[in-house]
């Protein structure tokens, strides 16, 4: 299977080159070499009877080249499984590629491309041989990127082991004496001393006599009048005040209350005794 794939991809690139005698050329050695066991071994170019052992097929010519399947991305995409190391030269990124992917889900990679040789400095229009073009001047310096954010906090590292002590140093001189604090509180009252003896009765003095009655004073003067003091305002002016308006009448009318609610009816009285049969 791998040696009818290799021959179909090599009749595919020989149609974009050759002529239809050098093609019915190629076609009739095919057929030939399909007549073989698939094990056998194939060299197209060169001497055919010289071929290495460890290969299932070569090419050797000093004027040709050998072409692989040429197309663009969406035809690649359009190969149902392609399998893995299948090669293409994609005409959409201008690239040779090959499927480091698996049939079920490719993915192609470009081994090089137009961008990376015009970056080297060589010229990708040329058509072989291409000397390197002489190198360009350099670039003008990117600014600076921004900060990055700053790291996680590294682990704590264990504590070292005890220094050792220092030898005790002089005595400093006497400070200054500080204020003398607040006076502390009272303490509790001690407990009352025992009682002391009673002494003993003093002599009794002698009563003397009462003295006599003093004479009654003369009655002072009358005291003068003060001054009348201002007379209040009455009720109804302190009505007005309050930010009423009306007349006295309606000051008045408005010392009496609303009428209230008529109250509940009382229950039904008890019923009286018939009274006597008329004449």
């Amino acid at each position: 299977m791998v040696l009818g794939l290799l021959m179909v991809l090599c009749v595919y690139g020989a149609t974009q080159f050759l002529n239809r005698k050098q093609l019915k050329g190629i076609l009739a050695s095919m057929l030939i070499l399909l007549t073989f066991s698939l094990s056998a071994q194939l060299k197209l170019g060169g001497d055919p009877e010289v071929i290495d052992d460890g290969s299932i097929l070569e090419l050797e010519s000093t004027n040709q080249a050998f072409v692989p399947t040429r197309m663009t991305s969406e035809q690649r995409d359009n190969i149902p499984t392609p399998l893995t190391g299948a090669i293409i030269y994609n005409l959409t990124e201008s690239c040779l590629q090959v499927n480091i992917g698996v049939p079920e889900d490719p993915f192609w990679d470009c081994l090089i491309d137009n961008s990376w040789l015009t970056m080297m400095g060589m010229d990708t229009t040329c058509t072989g041989g291409c000397p390197p073009g002489e190198q360009g001047p350099q670039g003008e310096q990117g600014p600076v990127g921004p900060q990055g954010p700053q790291g996680p906090m590294g682990v704590v590292g264990p504590e070292g082991p005890q220094g050792i002590q220092g030898k005790v140093g002089e005595q400093g001189p006497q400070g200054i004496q500080g204020e003398a604090g607040p006076v502390g509180p009272m303490g509790p009252e001690g407990p009352q001393g025992v009682a002391g003896s009673q002494g003993p009765q003093g002599l009794q003095g002698v009563q003397g006599s009462q003295g006599p009655q003093g004479l009654t004073g003369a009655q002072g003067p009358q005291g003068e009048r003060g001054p009348q003091g201002i007379a209040g305002i009455s009720a109804y002016e302190v009505w007005l005040k309050n930010g009423n308006q009306g007349s006295e009448a309606d000051f008045l009318a408005a010392l009496i209350g609303a009428t209230g609610a008529d109250g509940a009816q009382g229950p039904q009285g008890i019923q009286g005794e018939q009274g006597p049969q008329g004449a």
